[in-house]
């Protein structure tokens, strides 16, 4: 669920990324209960599906040049 993928990437981080893991279990600075209310917030606010075609919309309207690469562009 969008939740998931959220309380993942916080808790955890992304490795060789600049995204650290934020779990004070992970050595981050938030409680578990901080965690969960960040996860409520951002799976609240920014639905999985809006953000696909959002960012499909800029895409398309994008002056990218045919065959630019584009990374993290995935969805949950």
């Amino acid at each position: 669920t969008n939740a998931d993928y959220w309380k993942t990437w916080i808790t955890l981080g992304k490795p060789g990324s600049l995204m650290p893991a934020f779990a004070q279990s992970q050595g981050g600075p938030m409680t578990e209960v901080e965690i969960n209310s960040l996860v409520q917030y951002l799976a609240n606010t920014i639905p999985a599906q809006a953000n696909r075609t959002a960012a499909l919309k800029s895409i398309a309207s994008s002056s990218a040049k045919p065959g630019t690469v584009l990374v993290n562009c995935q969805t949950p």
